[in-house]
């Protein structure tokens, strides 16, 4: 379904801007965080694929642990080595074949292993969806798929059982935020290289008119633009 041409170039365009617009990486990366502080996992292998901010509280957490990153979206999982610790961040809704993809992973877990991802699902960006659609109706009758289809929570714990996990987790942790429009969240959006990879197989073009519309759409009880990414947590081992 996706391109993951597109995707690598539209992260290699905007990687310049990623890291005054990482705040969702941040995010995430500290969840990560939180959470392995609270196993009793002591890694001496840790592969990282995604942009991670807090490589640097990564390597204090576990000093002797050799740590392979792959900041880059990375579809094709490295497979030459074994892992006690991997980690996926925003890297999982791009996925055409997630089940193989969590299977990968699996396979190349040490027994014992810990699988932690997370990445944006659920009900993300749902306000901004619906203002687009609603300003796409009125303006062309027609509208186009500008936000990517989300993998909800419990689709996602079906996916890690099916990849044969055992203790698999998961959980989403809800973020609300606040631009002062909605080209300013757009541009934020763009920056972290999330850009829509299917918006180029759409026949309906974005009329000039349109984000200011949804704009219009989107301050009608504030302000300011709204809404809210839902990041969805998962967790296993082997």
């Amino acid at each position: 379904m996706f391109s993951h041409e597109t995707i690598f170039h539209n992260q290699q365009r905007f990687k310049p801007y990623l890291n005054d617009h990482d705040f969702l990486f941040k995010v995430s990366a500290e969840e990560c965080i939180a959470s392995l502080t609270e196993s009793n996992l002591t890694p001496t292998s840790v592969l990282v694929l995604g942009y991670f901010p807090l490589s640097d509280t990564l390597k204090q957490l576990y000093p002797n642990a050799t740590i392979d990153t792959y900041p880059q979206f990375t579809p094709v999982i490295p497979t030459q080595t074994n892992y006690d610790l991997i980690i996926s961040i925003g890297q999982f809704q791009y996925i055409n074949d997630p089940t193989d993809y969590l299977k990968t992973l699996y396979s190349i877990l040490n027994q014992n292993g810990l699988f932690y991802g997370i990445f944006p699902g659920e009900d993300s960006l749902k306000e901004l969806h619906a203002a687009l659609i609603k300003a796409e109706m009125v303006l062309t009758k027609g509208a186009a798929q500008r936000i990517i289809p989300m993998i909800s929570a419990s689709d996602t714990l079906q996916l890690i059982q099916l990849a044969k996990f055992s203790n698999p987790l998961v959980h989403v942790v809800s973020i609300e935020l606040q631009h002062d429009s909605i080209f300013e969240l757009i541009n934020d959006l763009r920056h972290m290289g999330a850009s829509n990879p299917l918006v180029d197989r759409t026949k309906l073009f974005a009329p000039k008119k349109l984000f200011s519309l949804a704009d219009h759409h989107l301050k009608r009880k504030h302000n300011c633009v709204e809404t809210t990414i839902d990041l969805v947590v998962m967790m296993g081992q082997k």
